[in-house]
């Protein structure tokens, strides 16, 4: 039986019972900035959110941009993103695939 000492964070889907390590996935990560960013933030919120570092967030944020998957408004000097119609739709669907695999 494998013992978890931190806590559990949300976003963090823990797949012990499955056999699974206790690390996120990247489509985990991904769906998580996701989620955050549904009504716009700034970078930094993001990072302590979705507990990452900021490489990590920078490598993650672009690979979502890339995708269509989240947007970034600059207004004002304050930098936002904002997860897309095309980002809800993915999210949508993770959360109904990851239903099946609970």
């Amino acid at each position: 039986m494998i013992k978890i000492k931190t806590k559990d964070y949300i976003g963090y889907r823990l797949k012990i019972n499955m056999g699974y390590s206790a690390r996120r996935s990247e489509i985990d990560i991904m769906a998580e900035i996701l989620r955050i960013a549904i009504k716009g933030e700034r970078k930094t919120r993001i990072m302590y959110k979705a507990n990452l570092n900021y490489s990590n967030l920078k490598r993650y944020l672009n690979l979502l941009m890339g995708k269509g998957l989240i947007i970034r408004i600059c207004s004002n000097g304050v930098e936002l993103f904002k997860t897309t119609k095309r980002g809800c739709e993915f999210l949508m669907s993770y959360e109904h695939l990851y239903k099946y695999i609970r």
